[in-house]
């Protein structure tokens, strides 16, 4: 604001500010009776979606009462273990997305104007992307209603774990079983269920409603449990010489670090003297850490040792003769 207008507006009397408001107020109900507004325009957040599967091409549909959506070729708020194809329908877009809580820009494309009209995802990350329709512009058509929702999906690399917590139902679905390293786990709801353990899952899930939806059925490893490391001694307390160490897990990742240094060489044992910190991660980030000392060991150098054996033969040497000439005195 300009710093003139500024001071003029703190300086206004009260009697001044209320016409002012009143003014304000009659320019805006004035102007809300153009063609370009109307008063009945809402905004509604996470409204919900109608769902359809198509057997034809595959493809589920998600639509607004307007008609306006999208359409997947996996359940929206799944996990996904292949790629994910996602295009919109009728004048619905995206306005942006995240990939693991980064916001991903999208070159060409003004999300104001036109948004996002098809998403394609093949790289392992939780997804989070904001749909709309009916967004109301000063130039854009008039609308009764412009519908907000935040939609996610989890995809999955066959080859990595998941850091998995709590397993959730795609939207339209739910839970129908569930297996861990093959056997059947007890269901206490039908819309999520939390997972305690690591293994191999496998989870089925059924439509939920009067739309005849396809069994979906996703399989995924667990592992939140970090490997760990041997010791051939004690390391809570100090150790007197040489320690050795290995992973739990043939392929961890094992850095070493000797008073704050990292050893870049692999090593499998430390014995010189100082502290040590082991850290042990696997391909998953699952991390352990040790912490321990190694006895400073007291050394003395060569040539000190060369010095002390040439005192002591120069005593020798000494002794020996101070003695012979005693002797040829006597």
């Amino acid at each position: 604001m300009d710093a003139e207008l500024k001071n003029k507006l703190d300086n206004l009397t009260p009697e001044e500010k209320e016409q002012l408001t009143d003014a304000l107020s009659s320019n805006f109900a004035e102007y809300g009776k153009g063609n370009t507004y109307k008063s009945d325009y809402k905004v509604v957040e996470s409204q919900k979606l109608q769902i359809e599967y198509n057997s034809s091409d595959g493809f589920f549909y998600y639509l607004y009462p307007n008609g306006d959506g999208f359409r997947m070729n996996v359940p929206m708020g799944s996990i996904v273990n292949g790629k994910v194809e996602i295009s919109m329908v009728g004048n619905a877009f995206i306005s942006r997305y995240t990939q693991d809580g980064i916001n991903v820009e999208v070159e060409g494309v003004n999300t104001y104007t036109s948004g996002i009209k098809q998403l394609n995802a093949a790289t392992a990350a939780n997804y989070n992307f904001y749909l709309e329709s009916g967004r109301q512009t000063g130039d854009g058509p008039l609308v009764k209603a412009r519908y907000k929702n935040r939609l996610s999906f989890l995809l999955a690399d066959n080859t990595l774990p998941l850091h998995l917590s709590v397993l959730r139902a795609p939207y339209g679905y739910r839970i129908g079983r569930v297996t861990l390293n093959g056997n059947d786990l007890e269901l206490t709801a039908y819309d999520n269920l939390e997972l305690k353990d690591d293994g191999l899952y496998s989870a089925t899930f059924v439509g939920a409603g009067s739309v005849q939806l396809p069994d979906y059925t996703v399989q995924f490893d667990r592992d939140t449990s970090a490997p760990y490391m041997i010791f051939s001694e004690d390391i809570s307390q100090e150790i007197e010489d040489t320690v050795y160490f290995y992973p739990s897990e043939s392929d961890a990742q094992v850095t070493v670090f000797i008073n704050g240094h990292e050893i870049s060489d692999k090593v499998d044992g430390a014995s010189a003297g100082g502290n040590y910190t082991v850290v042990v991660s696997d391909r998953y980030d699952n991390t352990n850490k040790y912490d321990f000392t190694i006895k400073e060991k007291r050394t003395t150098s060569w040539p000190l040792y060369l010095f002390l054996i040439l005192i002591a033969l120069l005593t020798g040497i000494i002794i020996a003769g101070v003695s012979r000439r005693k002797l040829r005195v006597r």
